[in-house]
């Protein structure tokens, strides 16, 4: 796959050389490299642990969260906008975080819990996706589905079987007719002056997405029932540290609406706390394990607690007091200087609260 190779060479380049995070030139160039690159890829023969096929899915993730950074950079869309106020130009970029979850599944990994991660990794990105069309309003029919499903996982109620098997007919159908359509108006993209048709090409694409989203977002749901019960290899204590140490925290790059909510919801952002408050702790007393081995070899914890080690301040006032009760002349006098100055100064007299 001779061309394969070269565009995953030529979007590379393409992610190095787009310093500019607010040229939305760059960012359609960019994505649209990328969006060739899956096309190819979905397109290829090679088997799907192949190594030029996951460099080119490890390649296309990297562009896409470049776009995604970009686009919330533009600040393309904005949380008071309406479907019909979409710019034609950034409405294709709504479907980021859906292709990203696709990609993050093709990952191959012999790890099982490695794996577990990018499922749990797409599903957020094919959540966001679907939530985002429904706030705008978006394929109201196709996303009926989804909001059932919501609903579902809410009351615990499970859908009657044959009711979905005819739902599921009726979306594989439907989907088939948006690839139709999709391949119909895909020319107009060439003519800028029919922005109607383009128009028209990105809101047929997006809903052909939503249907993949719903699709994926069902088989993702069942492969972490399988990856749970799945036996996992059973790991040493230090090969399971080694992992913890190791391992990245999730962090999907979500397109944001405004600045305040990319730093209080936007994931992927340094708001994204990165360790558990379990994790905290373990570290912290890791840590002061670590620095008592260094510094109190031989001893232990509990003799270090007892011997007074890190309480500085209850142990200079322990030994204040021994002084005094041996009538040690300095400490008698700091002591009385001491009882002066409280006379002289009553708790609270230096705090007047602004009344003279």
């Amino acid at each position: 796959m001779a061309e394969l190779s070269l565009v995953v060479e030529s979007l590379k380049r393409l992610i190095v050389e787009s310093d500019d995070e607010r040229n939305d030139t760059e960012l359609s160039k960019l994505f649209d490299s990328c969006l060739r690159l899956l096309e190819l890829m979905e397109d290829s023969n090679l088997p799907s642990n192949d190594n030029e096929l996951q460099e080119g899915v490890h390649v296309c993730i990297k562009g896409l969260e470049k776009c995604t950074f970009m686009v919330n950079e533009l600040g393309l869309f904005s949380s008071n906008e309406t479907a019909d106020e979409l710019q034609t130009s950034s409405i294709k970029y709504l479907i980021l975080p859906a292709v990203l979850g696709c990609l993050n599944l093709s990952f191959q990994s012999i790890d099982l819990s490695e794996r577990k991660e990018y499922v749990e990794k797409a599903e957020i990105y094919f959540r966001d996706f679907l939530l985002r069309c429904a706030n705008y309003e978006l394929c109201e029919t196709s996303l009926r589905y989804f909001k059932e499903i919501l609903d579902s996982e809410t009351t615990q109620k499970k859908p009657d079987p044959q009711s979905l098997r005819e739902k599921k007919i009726q979306q594989y159908r439907h989907k088939k007719e948006l690839e139709e359509r999709e391949k119909t108006l895909r020319p107009a993209l060439e003519r800028p002056e029919c922005e109607e048709n383009i128009r028209e090409y990105y809101f047929v694409l997006l809903e052909k997405w939503i249907l993949i989203s719903i699709e994926e977002l069902e088989n993702s749901k069942r492969e972490k029932e399988i990856l749970q019960n799945f036996p996992m290899k059973e790991m040493s204590r230090n090969d399971k540290q080694k992992r913890k140490s190791d391992a990245k925290p999730l962090k999907p790059f979500i397109i944001t609406k405004n600045e305040v909510q990319k730093k209080v919801f936007g994931l992927g952002y340094p708001s994204v706390p990165v360790l558990t408050i379990d994790d905290f702790y373990r570290q912290r007393f890791e840590k002061m394990v670590q620095e008592h081995k260094q510094n109190n070899t031989g001893q232990s914890l509990q003799d270090a607690a007892f011997s007074g080690r890190g309480f500085d301040k209850e142990s200079e006032d322990i030994q204040k007091e021994e002084l005094l009760d041996k009538d040690d002349p300095n400490e008698l006098i700091k002591a009385r200087q001491w009882d002066d100055w409280k006379d002289d100064n009553p708790r609270g007299s230096g705090n007047r609260m602004n009344k003279g």
